[in-house]
């Protein structure tokens, strides 16, 4: 989970990330991901840069 925001699941294979109030700076957050197999990924890191 991001340290400065929060995450939540939209359409199939796409995720929100919502900032928290004030904040500016770069978040990670970390996921792994599924096939139709149930075939795991490697971790994927995700870095985020939040502007005002």
């Amino acid at each position: 989970m991001p340290k400065h925001g929060t995450l939540s699941n939209q359409l199939e294979n796409a995720i929100l990330y919502s900032p928290k109030i004030g904040f500016t700076g770069t978040d990670n957050f970390q996921y792994i991901s599924f096939d139709r197999n149930l075939a795991q990924s490697k971790i994927a890191t995700v870095f985020i840069t939040v502007k005002n």
